[in-house]
């Protein structure tokens, strides 16, 4: 991955989502572009009264769980599907069979297929693949993440080993057999009546170099997902199905690929997976996003969400688009941060949807969000079922940068600067360079602020301890608040010290109470 490759969005880059991978990073997406806009935001714990008549699940850590809220109205949220989406349309989207007997009832295309549920044998299942034709296509009813979907299975011994795989080793017993329609895999994202985002997902693969195994070229390629904030948490696994796929091809592991060779690992393009996310929102035609726009609307209140479809190889590109499943809670990451291409901004395109008033202000605070793992803290602790984020701060305009050094005493000018900064609203931080010598970044929404806290910091540290860096490209994004940032061994350092201090003042104390005692004593013998 290189700049040139991809233009994510640029408000919300790498450093702003960094507390919040995995399945915590849709959810604080949307919640963050909600509260930037001024909405009144709170993270919730799966106590909480509003959430027990929604579809959730997994939810005992906090983090998928949140409202937005204007002067008029209150919308609850859980990651990235809001309460406009029906609890009847996400049960209809879980089961891939009700899902293509929905979409075939509306005149939606879709894959013609067969349910199985686990009093049927292995056996029907084979013997209704052989007569409707190969290849077809295995998956259970109700997986997830391309768990257990095994495609392109060519002749009753592949997918007599794929029953075994899904149904005995996994433990899905209901199964899906589907035609295979050979093609290009895309993940749409449809807001209202338009497609908001679009990705092809390409298998898993990696590209050789002429002199590295498929091994390395598998870790060295997991080293550059971790860059990226959706693919951090879906690293390219070695499994069965990379194996079998390998062998399938004539190649193990240690096979060494040609330079600029692609070698795929999977048939499944899944993203959770290893698949790469390419954006394609501006080269799909209109056609194939209104089949997705379309799938949507066949369900009842639906109107949001992700749309998985394929358009057939030898098929008109324009009408041949075939549905292969919906999803009220799909995950957005991929197409924020595609491989390749744009990262579309389906954040804003769902709050404009629930939210329309405060598309005039969108633009207006995007510098600057919440500590999003300290906000969290009470729900972890069990101490709070909601808890709200402060508001964001008048946006910043002015930023100055600093270096502090000197034989200060840093206990005092942290604790100090932390209360000015406070007090003054100033966003910022002061971080560790040396053991004498910080790096003070301040930001604020009115000069006259900034430089009253300039001139208190002055005061503070003394004549030359303070000297402005005009050189060093100011931070363009701030965590709200103002922060202290330094390593583990400095943290040590300073509670070494106040552990000391205490000491003595325990030490006082005691010495203070012996005197009194003392002096007690003598008195009362008068």
């Amino acid at each position: 991955m290189t700049q040139k490759e991809y233009d994510w969005l640029t408000h919300l880059p790498p450093q702003v989502m960094e507390e919040a991978k995995g399945h915590l990073l849709c959810g604080y997406a949307l919640a963050l572009e909600g509260w930037r806009r001024g909405l009144t935001l709170k993270w919730h714990s799966s106590e909480a009264a509003p959430f027990k008549s929604m579809k959730t699940w997994y939810v005992h850590k906090p983090g998928k769980l949140f409202s937005l809220s204007s002067e008029t109205e209150t919308h609850y949220f859980f990651r990235s599907r809001g309460d406009k989406v029906s609890n009847q349309a996400v049960e209809a989207g879980a089961d891939k069979q009700q899902t293509r007997d929905i979409l075939k009832q509306a005149g939606v295309p879709a894959p013609s297929g067969e349910k199985f549920t686990a009093a049927d044998s292995d056996q029907s299942v084979i013997s209704y693949a052989e007569e409707t034709g190969y290849p077809v296509v295995l998956k259970p009813v109700d997986g997830s993440f391309g768990r257990g979907v095994y495609t392109n299975l060519k002749n009753s011994q592949e997918l007599t080993n794929a029953l075994y795989e899904v149904r005995e080793k996994s433990g899905y017993k209901d199964v899906i057999v589907e035609e295979y329609v050979p093609g290009t895999e895309y993940r749409l994202y449809v807001v209202g009546k338009k497609a908001a985002a679009a990705i092809e997902r390409v298998p898993a693969n990696v590209t050789g170099d002429g002199k590295s195994p498929i091994e390395q070229l598998i870790n060295s390629k997991n080293s550059e997902r971790k860059k990226n904030p959706r693919l951090a948490t879906c690293p390219i696994v070695v499994d069965e199905q990379v194996k079998h796929y390998l062998t399938a091809g004539g190649r193990t592991l240690q096979t060494v690929p040609a330079e600029g060779e692609v070698i795929f690992l999977r048939e499944t393009s899944n993203i959770s997976l290893g698949g790469d996310p390419v954006d394609r929102l501006d080269v799909l035609p209109e056609e194939v996003k209104m089949v997705a726009v379309n799938a949507l609307k066949a369900f009842p209140d639906f109107p949001h969400g992700g749309v998985d479809l394929i358009v057939p190889a030898d098929g008109n590109r324009n009408e041949a688009a075939k549905v292969i499943e919906v999803n009220p809670t799909a995950q957005i990451g991929s197409l924020l941060y595609p491989m390749t291409g744009k990262g579309r901004d389906i954040p804003s395109a769902i709050i404009d949807y629930y939210f329309p008033e405060s598309k005039a202000i969108k633009e207006a605070n995007r510098h600057v969000y919440p500590d999003f793992k300290e906000t969290l803290l009470p729900l972890e602790k069990k101490i709070a079922v909601a808890v709200k984020v402060p508001a964001p701060p008048t946006p910043p305009v002015s930023t100055r940068m600093f270096t502090v050094s000197g034989p200060l005493n840093w206990l005092e000018v942290k604790k100090r600067l932390t209360e000015k900064a406070v007090k003054r609203n100033i966003q910022g931080y002061l971080k560790y360079r040396s053991s004498d010598n910080y790096e003070l970044a301040a930001a604020s929404g009115t000069p006259e602020q900034l430089n009253d806290f300039i001139n208190e910091a002055k005061e503070l540290t003394g004549d030359g301890s303070l000297t402005e860096d005009t050189v060093s490209v100011s931070p363009t994004f701030f965590k709200q608040g103002f922060r202290i940032v330094e390593p583990n061994h400095q943290r040590r350092v300073d509670l070494h010290k106040i552990n000391k201090k205490l000491k003595r003042l325990r030490l006082k104390r005691k010495v203070l109470l012996t005197g009194l005692n003392v002096y007690s004593r003598v008195r009362s013998s008068r």
